[in-house]
């Protein structure tokens, strides 16, 4: 496919809508509008010693409903993604983590959005005081990976992304279990 003309049609501080003309390999022409998120950053997965990890609860307006979601947030300024991964789970957890492993970089939408997510894990974590932005109502919630995957086989909501995310640590977490040695005797 060919880009012939590109064009900003919307833009806010979080978003930008590009409009393509593109020229298609058989030699018709489109448009293609597609998603820019200019603050993409980083989806983090708190994980305490004992195992357990720590969702937030909140509402979503687009769906009107409320969902669990890992925390996440974008990018401020010249943030690197670690930077903000760091400084969203403090923001709206209160935890702050001795030990990041970024997971995987993930593309939410991308046929429809150009976003870029790095997926981060955060362990040896302490609590704190959030500070939620104006207008976030979160609730946190202490899971194990059994309850959540139970949730969701009983049809609680959830994002295509929240399940990748799951994915992920489930695979990490596994890789983990595969690289113990074997107990002495």
């Amino acid at each position: 496919m060919k880009q012939l003309t590109h064009k900003v049609v919307y833009q806010n501080p979080w978003f930008r809508l590009w409009e393509d003309e593109v020229e298609f390999k058989d030699g018709s022409k489109g448009e293609y509008a597609y998603l820019d998120r200019i603050d993409s950053g980083a989806i983090i997965i708190p994980l305490d010693h004992e195992g357990n990890f720590y969702l937030l609860r909140e509402f979503r307006y687009p769906v009107q409903t409320t969902i669990f979601a890992f925390p996440a947030g974008g990018r401020e300024g010249d943030e690197t993604n670690a930077d903000a991964a760091k400084r969203e789970l403090k923001e709206e957890t209160g935890f702050v983590a001795g030990k990041w492993t970024c997971l995987h970089e993930l593309f939410p939408d991308p046929a429809q959005n150009m976003q870029r997510i790095n997926l981060f894990l955060a362990e040896d974590i302490t609590g704190g005081e959030a500070d939620h932005q104006q207008g976030e109502t979160i609730k946190i919630h202490k899971t194990s990976l059994k309850e959540v995957k139970d949730r969701i086989a009983k049809g609680e909501p959830c994002s295509s992304q929240f399940l990748a995310c799951l994915f992920l640590l489930e695979l990490e977490l596994s890789k983990r279990t595969l690289s113990k040695p074997p107990p002495s005797m």
